[in-house]
């Protein structure tokens, strides 16, 4: 035990506290080193009842509810900077459990969950998904408030008394959080083996069995299997953030009446028919009954569904009394407690009730994502659920050919026209919709008769993803009120960045400017940028990036996903915002003040004003503003677009989509906003593209963003000349040069 304390002692980066969690009954016996340790301060005993190894992670989160929590074992030793590793991993992951020792969960021939034993052993570092299974004691790291939307009941421990881990996945399926394997510097411990040997729980649960049966006491095992194995999707990855990231952070709010109702299979009938005024599009129903006994066995031809979660129905196409599995099936289903599963608290009120209703003939499947009433996806599934195509909001065909068939039969095939159904389908979602920010509206169509199925507010609860490609549009398009935290806020995504240039940067944005608050992407920095961004406290949040992302997705994750904003500024580190201090004491005044011009503003665009040094061959000594003071416009010209390039406030209470130039002519310099089609400049011209003719005078022109692009021969040398990956910038440059008929090198010495 003390060899593991020692060793996170020794480490390179020390947590905030050592919590030691020992049963009363065994707090006289704790070896005299270890009471050293906590007579000095350096180690906490946590006194708790005797609940087996459930005692590592529980009661620590109990007490300390606010703290990223990090479980080790006793005969394992820590390498100097295992802490060091797991916190450097949770800044980029910081809402997933990370570990260094986990297993994969697997299927079995039969469907069913492998024996432990079994399990995958070998996962790849930076690897995460739903099936991992962490190994707490090999070093884990578990994000604070992670298990708060479905918490720990002390009372189903004695499913798994000797298998902490067992349940800890448990907890993570229900919450919808994934582990992820990273690499960190720690290793198990021989110098007591023979002890260790006769002691340890490996004995009971692994060789003896015990886990595979503690497996089976808890249905999310068999549940995770069903949604590994038999649906046609790809799992989770939160590194990828759409619908399924948004899902899981909306589930557990879904409490009030309206998802209540419209998550019922029955009363959602009833929903529909009062909004589109007509029960022409709900499918009829045979009857309603409370138990399973009610229901009179001479029926055929029926589906019976239970109105209080997802997939707990059975077709009947004989008679029920041919069928008695199903109607046990459907028996045990009136048990579960579905909201429990995995956090989706709109079934949680539901009376539970099952409908019978007669099977549709060759019914087609469509699914019509729908956020904040405007369609953004349709999928359509064949009746044999064999082929899925995707369709845009446009009707434009995402992956399939235009058409879909049922089964074929031997003398002919049937060819549905679908932009004819779709063209029906919208106005209904639509009407529909309106009410939710975001569901997806599940249609039938038979024989030329269309059917509202069912409303979907959590598919696959947020822990699957459908498809990777249409996912991401999909939570992208999906906005989440949040609270506004700050006014104004800059994203800035730095990698040349030196620490004197950042400090004057975001002093002059913060403290002169007025921003509230900076995001700093850090990709692979050159320079340590943290002690600056530690001197701004508060104001400055900061994330490290470890491989070369797309500019504009990080933009857009972080607005959809992550930002506290009312109105936000992505722009770069030779970019600097200026207001007229005349008139304006901050940004956000200066937002207001256009606001009040433009009632319905939502994308604020600022023109660029190109400064250089009065001298180009002049070394820069000091400040970037103090050495780029010149408006050169033939200078300016050199960067392509002159002084006619924008940058855009956007206010984030609606979708805000960054894309590049290709997808739109504005690129991410005039982000798309649902809200509006363009961005303004500040005399109201609309601004449809990154660079529209701008350099007459425009009135009322009160903030312009400063663009400094040569800060000196170092910083060129740097970020142009030396860097590999880079160098498509330079000859970029150069080629806009040739076009002006100006030699590049005639205007900035590239020698030293």
């Amino acid at each position: 035990m003390i060899d593991a304390i020692s060793s996170i002692l020794s480490g390179s980066t020390l947590p905030d506290r050592i919590v030691l969690v020992v049963s009363r009954d065994d707090v006289p016996y704790l070896p005299e080193d270890v009471k050293v340790l906590a007579s000095a301060q350096q180690l906490e005993i946590l006194e708790y009842d005797d609940i087996g190894s459930h005692k590592k992670l529980l009661p620590v989160m109990n007490k300390y509810p606010d703290a990223d929590i990090i479980t080790i074992d006793d005969d394992w030793i820590y390498g100097v900077t295992f802490v060091e590793s797991l916190l450097k991993y949770h800044n980029i992951y910081p809402k997933d459990v990370l570990c260094n020792w986990c297993l994969r969960i697997k299927a079995n021939k039969y469907g069913n969950v492998e024996s432990y034993r079994h399990w995958e052993k070998f996962v790849p570092n930076e690897y995460g998904d739903i099936d991992l299974f962490p190994m707490s004691g090999a070093g884990a790291l578990w994000p604070a408030h992670c298990f708060d939307k479905s918490k720990p009941d002390l009372t189903e421990l004695d499913k798994c008394p000797n298998a902490d881990d067992i349940y800890n996945k448990v907890l993570m399926i229900r919450n919808g959080i994934i582990a992820r394997k990273v690499p960190c510097d720690c290793h198990q411990s021989y110098a007591n083996y023979d002890i260790v040997a006769e002691t340890a729980l490996s004995k009971i649960n692994v060789s003896a069995g015990a886990n595979n049966v503690y497996i089976q006491n808890f249905v999310e095992y068999s549940n995770l299997i069903q949604c590994i194995s038999k649906l046609p999707v790809s799992r989770v990855d939160t590194t990828h953030y759409g619908l399924s990231i948004k899902i899981n952070e909306i589930k557990n709010r879904l409490t009030d009446e309206l998802h209540t109702k419209c998550a019922d299979k029955i009363l959602v009938k009833t929903y529909c028919s009062e909004i589109l005024g007509t029960d022409e599009y709900t499918v009829p129903t045979i009857g309603i009954y409370d138990t399973v006994d009610e229901i009179p066995k001479d029926l055929s031809n029926v589906i019976i569904k239970c109105n209080h979660g997802s997939m707990m129905n059975r077709v009947f196409k004989g008679t029920i009394a041919e069928n008695k599995d199903a109607l046990n099936s459907l028996a045990s289903f009136m048990n579960i407690d579905y909201s429990s599963k995995y956090g989706e608290m709109q079934y949680k009120n539901i009376t539970r009730r099952l409908i019978v209703e007669p099977i549709l003939p060759n019914p087609i499947d469509i699914k019509v994502y729908m956020a904040s009433g405007k369609i953004v996806l349709f999928q359509v599934n064949n009746a044999e659920k064999k082929l899925r195509m995707f369709f845009d909001n446009k009707l434009r065909q995402l992956d399939e050919k235009f058409i879909v068939t049922p089964k074929p039969s031997r003398t002919h095939t049937t060819v549905y026209r679908l932009d004819k159904i779709f063209k029906r389908i919208r106005p209904i979602a639509e009407k529909i919709s309106s009410a939710f920010d975001f569901v997806r509206v599940d249609f039938l169509y038979s024989e030329n008769n269309l059917y509202i199925n069912e409303l979907t507010f959590t598919p696959f609860a947020g822990n699957i993803v459908l498809c990777d490609k249409y996912d991401r549009t999909l939570g992208d398009a999906i906005f989440i009120a949040r609270p506004n935290k700050w006014k104004t806020e800059i994203l800035l995504l730095t990698k040349y960045l030196n620490r004197a240039d950042l400090d004057e940067w975001l002093n002059w944005h913060i403290n002169v400017q007025g921003i509230e608050h900076v995001h700093i992407f850090d990709n692979n920095n050159t320079y340590d940028i943290r002690p600056v961004v530690e001197k701004y406290g508060a104001h400055v949040s900061y994330e490290s990036i470890v491989e070369h992302p797309r500019q504009y997705d990080l933009y857009n994750r972080y607005i959809s996903y992550q930002s506290e904003a009312e109105w936000v500024l992505a722009i770069d580190d030779d970019e600097y915002l200026d207001i007229d201090k005349t008139m304006f004491q901050n940004a956000y005044d200066m937002i207001v003040y256009y606001q009040h011009k433009f009632p319905d503003l939502k994308v604020l665009a600022m023109r660029w004003k190109h400064l250089f040094p009065k001298i180009l061959h002049s070394e820069r000594k000091g400040k970037v503003l103090d050495y780029c003071t010149e408006n050169t416009k033939s200078l300016a010209l050199l960067c392509g677009s002159g002084d006619r390039g924008v940058k855009s406030f956007v206010k984030r209470d609606s979708a805000v989509h960054y894309e590049e130039s290709y997808e739109n002519p504005s690129g991410g310099h005039v982000p798309k906003h649902r809200l509006a089609s363009n961005g303004l400049l500040c005399d109201g011209t609309p601004i449809t593209t990154v660079a529209m003719e701008t350099e007459r005078t425009i009135d009322d022109e009160h903030v312009r963003v400063l663009h400094c692009r040569y800060k000196g021969f170092s910083d060129w040398n740097a970020k142009y000349r030396n860097i590999d990956s880079n160098r498509n910038c330079k000859r970029v440059c150069d080629r806009i040069a040739r076009n002006k008929k100006v030699r590049l090198d005639s205007i900035i010495d590239i020698t030293p």
